[in-house]
């Protein structure tokens, strides 16, 4: 146990607006007070305290009123129910939107740095969760977060704890700054350039055998058949599907005939994206997929002919060309959605080579995506361990 390290006899409980502030601070125009730099929620990291997203005023064109200022090194946390995951510490002063609320430590009782893992942790978001109201967009109030009751360790152990924490997260950051990605992708760009005269021209609908839409059902027990079905959601950076995340749903008998996802299947993302993402992901389908897997309407379901093409082969040459930005010509956007224009994509000229170069190129990028892979198992399960740290000092009740 981690806290049989620590002398809890000089832990207290207390209330969190004992020892913090809410700073409340605004300003109508806070470019003439020589702030220049915005947040807003959409800026705001669930996966890291450092902000580094942020906009200039000037940027600003859609009349939104940044009015509450931040100095560096207070905690900004999103009241809004859907951004309460999200805790950022800026190393800069600024302003923000309203719907960011600023907390920094109010007394000698709190280390300023211990005040984040606070905010971090599962029982302070539980508590934010609970007491978010509305029925639009439910946020929580700070006179409702004042009350969360949690148990403080003495200043010794705040930087005993502020240690191990700060260590974890430098592994973090140390594992997510190796530019694997970067490196697979100019590795399957030269192993997908080389050509040669056995190489042959054909397009993605020539080397299918299945090309169907997903199809989004109804709620669990509404009709015949309970199935999962995945989303772009689940799709990953590397491109291989997160299928423990998908949704209970209900569909047609027929519907699932036709689309249970199977083993060498890819997802073409047809309808998605972003300003900063092109919609056309793909994701392939590993030996792991459990039965009754379906995917959204928002996503194309293709199984490549073995007779024809290595399905992964296939698969690799689709995440490049997304990769390269391949697929922006493909794009059309409407009411703010960016869609494929699928049939056009699939129609797209590939160079095939024989089997065993398909192969060759196929063992040599696995080798690569097993590093990526167990450097994102590291992380995960790292990010586990600094919840678990949390939840198990500051869920502690008792002094003994």
């Amino acid at each position: 146990m981690l806290l049989s390290h620590f002398d809890k006899t000089k832990w207290v409980s207390v209330e969190f607006g004992n020892v913090v502030a809410n700073i409340n601070a605004t300003s109508k125009d806070p470019l003439l007070e020589g702030l220049s730099r915005v947040v807003g929620l959409d800026d705001m990291d669930s996966e890291s305290l450092p902000l580094r997203r942020w906009s200039e005023i000037h940027d600003l064109s859609d009349g939104t009123t940044f009015t509450r200022k931040f100095t560096a090194g207070q905690v900004l946390f999103g009241k809004r129910r859907s951004y309460q995951r999200k805790v950022s510490v800026p190393d800069f002063d600024g302003v923000c939107s309203g719907d960011i609320l600023v907390f920094e430590a109010k007394n000698e009782k709190m280390l300023n740095n211990f005040l984040p893992l606070v905010v971090q942790s599962a029982d302070f978001m539980n508590h934010a969760i609970a007491t978010s109201a509305g029925s639009l967009s439910p946020r929580t109030k700070w006179s409702d977060l004042a009350k969360y009751q949690f148990c403080l360790p003495s200043l010794k152990d705040q930087e005993k704890i502020i240690e191990i924490v700060s260590a974890i997260d430098k592994t973090i950051e140390a594992y997510q700054d190796l530019p694997l990605e970067a490196q697979r992708g100019s590795l399957l760009h030269e192993l997908l350039s080389t050509g040669g005269n056995d190489w042959i021209e054909t397009t993605i609908v020539e080397v299918l055998e299945r090309s169907v839409g997903g199809v989004w059902g109804s709620e669990p027990g509404m009709d015949q058949e309970e199935v999962v079905v995945v989303r772009s959601t689940e799709f990953t950076k590397s491109g291989y599907l997160n299928y423990h995340t998908g949704v209970k749903r209900s569909i047609k008998t027929s519907q699932l005939s036709s689309r249970e996802i199977k083993e060498g299947d890819i997802l073409l993302e047809k309808s998605g994206g972003g300003p900063k993402q092109p919609v056309g992901r793909v994701v392939f389908v590993e030996s792991d997929i459990p039965s009754r897997f379906v995917c959204s309407n928002f996503i194309q379901l293709l199984t490549p002919s073995i007779d024809v093409v290595i399905p992964r082969f296939i698969f690799l040459v689709m995440w490049m060309w997304h990769s390269k930005n391949k697929t922006l010509e493909y794009q059309a956007q409407t009411t703010g959605i960016r869609n494929l224009r699928t049939p056009d994509y699939l129609k797209k000229t590939v160079l095939l080579p024989p089997f065993a170069e398909q192969k060759r190129i196929v063992e040599i990028v696995s080798s690569m995506d097993e590093v990526i892979q167990s450097t994102e198992q590291a992380i995960h399960d790292l990010k586990a361990l600094r919840i678990s740290l949390l939840t198990e000092i500051l869920s502690v009740n008792d002094n003994g």
